[in-house]
């Protein structure tokens, strides 16, 4: 019962703020904020936006600094395999950023989906090689298929090396 009281009792105050709620001002205010935030092409107003989306941008791309250091460390998988995550990551997010400003990353996109591939290519090596070597297979079977995923790898790794010599992954925001 005591509840019950509280409760009426909230009710006919909340009643009483709405009755007094200005909406025309608020209305107002608001309209005031949305004009600042379109400009006149229905684009996103670069000084407020901008600034946010680069800061996103360079949050996610200090993931990837962090795990650049181990691209080309053959015993770090599991963080090459991040890396790759955080450029995909990174990708979709830039992918947003070009549709919302109306910008040109598609050469800058290209770049980091062949980054995505050659890491990709990486972890799928080191995972079915994990796989194959848990199949039943004789001692010559297993040296033949480790020699041809060496082999593989190190061609996979190389493709990597040439890639990065050639398109260094670089921090980019384009405004």
């Amino acid at each position: 019962e005591k509840v019950s009281l509280q409760r009426t009792k909230e009710a006919v105050r909340l009643h009483r703020h709405i009755k007094h709620l200005d909406t025309e001002t608020i209305n107002h205010s608001l309209k005031s904020v949305a004009s600042r935030l379109i400009d006149k092409k229905q684009r996103v107003s670069e000084p407020c936006w901008i600034g946010f989306l680069s800061d996103n941008s360079m949050e996610l791309y200090k993931e990837i600094d962090k795990l650049l250091p181990y691209l080309f460390d053959e015993e770090a998988a599991e963080k090459r395999h991040a890396l790759r995550i955080a450029i995909k990551r990174w990708r979709y997010y830039l992918e947003i950023v070009a549709e919302l400003t109306h910008r040109d990353y598609d050469l800058f996109l290209d770049d980091l989906k062949e980054y995505q591939t050659l890491l990709g290519r990486l972890n799928d090596l080191r995972v079915f090689s994990v796989y194959a070597t848990d199949s039943a297979m004789t001692e010559t079977e297993r040296d033949l298929f480790e020699a041809a995923v060496a082999e593989t790898r190190s061609v996979s790794l190389a493709a990597l090396v040439e890639f990065t010599n050639s398109r260094p992954l670089r921090y980019s925001f384009q405004v």
